[in-house]
C-alpha cells in the first residue's frame, strides 16, 4: 500500500507500507484520506523518478518513505492544524494539466485505456449498490456518480473502491 502526504500546497511525498498483510490491512482500515497523521522513524529513500508511475501517485518529493514494520510508526496527529487541513481543497496538480469533460469525450477515443486528471464538480451522488462477486465471493459496491464542469453538463462516474464508496457519502452536490 502506498499513502501520499501533504505538507504544502506544492510539496508531496510517497509513503510505502512494507508489512505483513494483516499490519498493512491494519493500516488501511485505521486511516483515510484526509487524515492528519504522524510518521516516526520512517526510512527515506532517493525516489526513482519515472519508475513505476504507475502504481504510485505522482508527488514533488525527490524522496520517498517507506514504513518498515517494527521500526516505524504511523499515528492520527490529534490536534487541530488549519493550514493543513485546509490543503484538502486545494487541488494537488496546477490547473493547465486537467482536461475537461468536453475534451475527455471528444477526444474519448485516443483516450481510452489512459488516466486522466479532471477538475469537475458534483452534480449527484447514488447510493451504493452491493453486490457479491461470483467469480471471488467477496462482497463489494459499486456506486454512481454524476460530475459536470463548465464545458459539459454530465459525465458519469462509476466508483468501485471501498474507499472512495465512503468519501462520496460526503460529497455535497451542486448546481
Amino acid at each position: 500500500s502506498t499513502f501520499t502526504l501533504r505538507d504544502s500546497p506544492s510539496d508531496m511525498v510517497n509513503l510505502t507500507i512494507w508489512s505483513s498483510g494483516e499490519e498493512a490491512a491494519k493500516l488501511k482500515a485505521e486511516f483515510r484520506v484526509g487524515m492528519l497523521v504522524e510518521v516516526v522513524k520512517p526510512k527515506v529513500m532517493s525516489r526513482e523518478v519515472g519508475r513505476d508511475t504507475n502504481f504510485n501517485p505522482q508527488v514533488t518529493s525527490p524522496f520517498q518513505l517507506s514504513f518498515q514494520e517494527g521500526r516505524t510508526t504511523l499515528c492520527p496527529h490529534l490536534a487541530d492544524v488549519p493550514h493543513l487541513t485546509q490543503l484538502l481543497n486545494v487541488p494537488s496538480k496546477a490547473s493547465s494539466t486537467f482536461l475537461s469533460i468536453s475534451d475527455s469525450i471528444t477526444n474519448s477515443g485516443a483516450l481510452k485505456g489512459h488516466f486522466v486528471d479532471m477538475l469537475v464538480a458534483v452534480r449527484k451522488v447514488g447510493e451504493v449498490k452491493r453486490f457479491t462477486s461470483t467469480h471471488s465471493g467477496q462482497e463489494g459496491g459499486v456506486r454512481d456518480v454524476r460530475l459536470f464542469d463548465q464545458t459539459a453538463d454530465s459525465l458519469l462516474l462509476k466508483l468501485w473502491d471501498s474507499e472512495f464508496l465512503r468519501m462520496a457519502d460526503d460529497w455535497l452536490p451542486r448546481e
